[in-house]
């Protein structure tokens, strides 16, 4: 599943409301996770200004986890787990600006 072009135009959004923060939690030897920042750092060319990050938990302490976290890559959008495992790029953009209104 290829990222979308890169010459796709950015579109303007809103500001996110409070708590409108895409959280995707990698990991170090995860081949999936190779996409999941490739998927991140695409929402950010195309939504500029996007609330997005991307969290290593090699770097985290396990206490500092979030609760039910089971796999990488894991994606919480607005603070819940939308999904576990890469969406493809339209549906990551559809969720975003659904997120952002």
């Amino acid at each position: 599943m290829a990222v979308a072009d890169d010459r796709e135009r950015p579109q303007q959004r809103a500001t996110p409301s409070e708590g409108s923060l895409l959280e995707v939690y990698v990991t170090a030897g995860c081949l999936g996770c190779v996409r999941a920042r490739e998927l991140v750092a695409h929402l950010r060319r195309t939504r500029p200004g996007a609330a997005a990050e991307t969290i290593d938990l090699d770097w985290l302490p396990p206490e500092a986890r979030p609760a039910g976290l089971v796999g990488t890559p894991t994606y919480r959008l607005g603070g819940r787990v939308r999904w576990l495992g890469n969406p493809s790029t339209e549906e990551l953009l559809a969720a975003w600006d659904e997120e952002v209104g």
